[in-house]
Order: C-alpha cells, then structure tokens, then sequence
C-alpha cells in the first residue's frame, strides 16, 4: 500500500526521494491555491 505520510519500507532511488520530497511540499501549496482559487471565484 502506498502512504504519502510515512516513507515506504523499500529502499528508494534518489529520484525516487527527490519525487517524495518534492511531493511532500507540493502537494498542500497546491491544495491551498486551489482552495483560493475557489474562494475567489465564489465570492465574485
């Protein structure tokens, strides 16, 4: 099963830390912006 919280029990490449870290931030920006976006289009 893949978990984006915890890091997986098999050893990953370094791309595949680097894909993880950079997931790990990406992810909730995204989700913010994307929250502001919708706040911004409901409150027109």
């Amino acid at each position: 099963m893949t978990s984006l919280l915890r890091p997986s029990a098999q050893p990953m490449t370094t791309f595949g830390e680097w894909l993880m870290l950079f997931l790990r931030y990406a992810g909730p920006i995204l989700l913010a912006l994307a929250a502001l976006a919708l706040r911004a289009r409901v409150k027109r």
